[in-house]
Formats: structure tokens, sequence, C-alpha cells
């Protein structure tokens, strides 16, 4: 019991920024310039994702290191010159991130048999689904990990040719905003927790969930009515 008891406190993390509920369809800047984070510390970035429609090409959300007014012209790339950004592609299905060079990961690379790829995401017939990702940057290299269906986190990609420097701005949801009118990228909420430093794999997992308890805790309350309807 006292070596469970100290796996336990050793993956043992608190994030030191959380914002829930972000509506994915407006635009929302966040300041992180009071964190007093950088890329050579490095952080870690987690998503607690739910799109209520199938998913549009382009960023999901991405931090920046510099501030940047997203009204702008000059900011509908900033994107691929961030510390790190995590979005969709119509060449791939999944998550992928960008940079100046271009987009990467995700489920399946474009040409590959999505038969044989990991299955990520939780689909229906009108493509929305809810997924947890991890975006870990540290010395200009992003890596993205995201929670399969089996409840486990797994490592996806990396991608390097990311921006270095002070964290200044988390930008999350209508990207294009100010610059393409009204047009919105994705629909649907985002919860974000972000955490100081590279977490493990095993820090990322201790903060997902146990599959089991929600199922556990609708049998204890359906248990719990069927005593009472005896009584």
């Amino acid at each position: 019991m006292a070596l469970g008891g100290v796996a336990v406190a050793a993956d043992s993390v608190s994030p030191i920024w959380t914002q829930e509920s972000i509506t994915l369809q407006n635009d929302n800047v966040y300041d992180l310039s009071s964190l007093n984070l950088n890329t050579t510390t490095g952080y870690t970035l987690m998503m607690n994702i739910t799109l209520s429609a199938a998913p549009a090409n382009g960023p999901l959300c991405f931090i920046t290191n510099s501030a940047i007014d997203t009204s702008s012209t000059t900011a509908v790339n900033a994107y691929a010159t961030s510390t790190g950004s995590v979005g969709f592609s119509n060449q791939q299905d999944g998550m992928i991130t960008f940079s100046t060079s271009g987009s990467q990961g995700g489920t399946y690379t474009s040409g590959e048999d999505k038969s044989s790829a990991i299955s990520f995401i939780k689909n229906d017939d009108s493509g929305a689904y809810s997924t947890t990702l991890f975006l870990t940057s540290q010395n200009g290299t992003s890596t993205l990990y995201e929670l399969t269906e089996t409840g486990t986190v797994v490592f996806t990609h990396s991608r390097g040719s990311m921006g270095t420097g002070n964290l200044a701005q988390l930008i999350v949801g209508d990207w294009w905003a100010g610059t393409k009118g009204t047009q919105t990228q994705q629909t649907g909420t985002m919860n974000a927790s972000i955490y100081s430093g590279v977490l493990t794999v095993s820090q990322m997992n201790s903060l997902v969930p146990e599959p089991t308890t929600a199922t556990l805790s609708l049998l204890a309350l359906a248990g719990l009515a069927a005593r009472r309807r005896r009584k």
C-alpha cells in the first residue's frame, strides 16, 4: 500500500491556469504573460474538447510568444510561428500540429489506409466527437498526445520549427476573427489547463478519469434508487 501511495504522489500535478467551457466558434484570447512560463522550462496544455459538428480545416488553438491582434490580417498565420498549435487538416483524419514547415501528424497521414490507424476519436453520424489532448512545448519542439478510445493517453507525433521564448497568449476558436468576417472554424466547447514543464505520459494518464468511474457511479445510483423503491 505504501508503494502505491508513493506512485500516486509522484504522478500528482496541478495546473497553474485553467479555463472551462470555451466556446470554439468565438474568438477567445487569453493573456498568459503573468504565468511567467517560457519554452526553456516548457509547458503542457491539456484540452478536453467536445465538437458538435465535423471539424473544419485549420487550427483549433495555439500559444504565442508575443501578443497579437487577432483582428489584424497579419495575425492570420500566427499559428504557424507559435510555440505550439493543434488543429485539423483536410488531408488528415484527427488532430495535427502546424509550423512554418506545414502540418504533420494526426491519426493517419494522407494516403495511408485509415483502417490500420489507431482510433483516437469518437465519431457519430454528424462527425461530432469528444477527445482529450495534451500539447507539450519545449525548446522549439511541440509534441501532441491524445486519449484513445481505450482510455489511455498515447504519443502521436512531434513537430519542430516552433517559436521559442516567453508565453504571451492562448488563442482558441475563431482564429479568422476580423479578417474573414464572421467565419468560424469549429463548433463546440473546450476546457483548457496549463501546467508548468513537460508532463510525462504517466502524469497525463493520471489526469484522465478512469473509464469505469462514470459507469460505477451510475450503477451505485441505480442500486440506491432500487433500494428506495423496495422501501
